[in-house]
């Protein structure tokens, strides 16, 4: 269950740093992009 929540929280600050995308798009990218472009990894260094 831990990687399921962690997952959704990427995918949540995705969409807060990118709100237009689409899920059409998001469905396009690489994992490690989204994780990349979330911004997840300077939130988890505060």
């Amino acid at each position: 269950c831990a990687g399921y929540a962690i997952g959704f929280r990427i995918v949540q600050q995705y969409l807060k740093t990118h709100p237009l995308a689409s899920m059409g798009e998001m469905l396009e990218l690489r994992p490690i992009d989204i994780f990349e472009k979330s911004g997840y990894v300077q939130l988890m260094k505060r």
